[in-house]
This record gives structure tokens, C-alpha cells and sequence, in this order.
């Protein structure tokens, strides 16, 4: 997984990473179907715009509160040059 960490670029990938991925991508494609047609596309864009802007605030959060360091090592990231 490909991930901005403090505005440089890492790849790491865990244990977790595919249970997570596979659960968010399964509850997204719900999202998308429910909302699916043109007299719902701005209800489905802002949905997907909020989650986005609320989990890039509680990345932010948690990078500022532990610092980008620990972030990196817990996840056992490596930087892309």
C-alpha cells in the first residue's frame, strides 16, 4: 500500500492491510450501489468526499501525536525516493 506520510511517499504492507482493505472496499461498493444513479451522484460525492476528508484529519492526528517516526517504524514503512 502506497501512503503520504508528512508529504513524503511510503509503501508498507501488514497483516492487517488486506482484511482492512477488503472490508473498506466491500463497505464503499455498498455505498456507491445505494447511491448509484444520477440523481444521487452528489449525495455519493459527498459522502466520498467526507470520509476522505475525515480520515486524512485523523491520519494527520495521529501522525501529530506520535510522531511521523513511530508512524513509520510501527508500520514498518519504507520511504519512496
Amino acid at each position: 500500500m502506497k501512503v503520504i506520510i508528512k508529504d513524503e511517499f511510503y509503501e508498507f504492507q501488514n497483516e492487517n492491510t488486506d482484511a482492512f482493505f477488503n472490508e473498506q472496499k466491500a463497505y464503499l461498493s455498498n455505498l456507491i450501489q445505494s447511491q448509484s444513479g444520477e440523481e444521487n451522484l452528489e449525495a455519493l460525492l459527498t459522502a466520498l468526499f467526507s470520509l476522505y476528508n475525515l480520515t486524512e484529519a485523523l491520519i494527520h492526528k495521529v501522525v501529530d501525536e506520535n510522531g511521523k517516526d513511530a508512524v513509520v517504524k510501527v508500520l514498518n514503512a519504507k520511504e519512496l525516493k
